[in-house]
């Protein structure tokens, strides 16, 4: 998922299991809500990821907060869009 407004990249924890993604701890949980401004279903963030995309034959390095996002498996922020500027099709 795009989001750009989200504060940040984020994937689910069981992407990072399907996938076998190595977790980083972060020193200092972070404490997550929702849009709704509701605490979310994780309540903090206590690691971090690095998964590496591939689009249009293209590699992106990306680093990701591993959190609980709902159906979501990845959401992508305003900054991944600007480091990477992915060819988007809006049609």
């Amino acid at each position: 998922l795009l989001d750009s407004g989200a504060q940040g990249n984020f994937v689910s924890p069981l992407t990072v299991e399907w996938l076998g993604l190595q977790m980083n701890n972060l020193h200092h949980p972070i404490v997550v809500h929702n849009v709704d401004s509701t605490l979310n279903k994780g309540k903090t963030i206590t690691a971090k990821t690095e998964v590496t995309l591939n689009i249009d034959q293209k590699d992106m390095n990306v680093s990701c907060y591993v959190t609980e996002i709902g159906e979501q498996t990845m959401i992508l922020s305003l900054p991944f869009l600007k480091d990477h500027n992915p060819d988007i099709d809006w049609s």
